[in-house]
């Protein structure tokens, strides 16, 4: 398993990186919801979503409305806001 660490030279929890990778899934949603020349894609991105978030706890509501929020203290996820 590969490590990862900030720019602070941390060591980054699972947490962290299951946070970034939601967060970039919604991004490469979005711009493909705006481009919509990859329908297919989209569909794949879009269940990815759904799966990620499931993983870490969001209700059908939030996920289906993409409201996804945690708190942060010194750069590090600390807690989603899952309720």
């Amino acid at each position: 398993m590969e490590q990862s660490f900030d720019a602070d030279g941390m060591k980054r929890t699972s947490l962290d990186r299951d946070w970034d990778a939601l967060i970039e899934l919604c991004r490469q949603e979005a711009e493909l919801k705006e481009s919509a020349a990859h329908p297919r894609l989209l569909a794949h991105v879009s269940r990815e979503i759904e799966r990620a978030a499931r993983s870490l706890g969001f209700s059908d509501e939030h996920i289906r409305r993409r409201e996804f929020r945690a708190e942060k203290s010194q750069g590090r996820i600390v807690r989603l806001l899952t309720d």
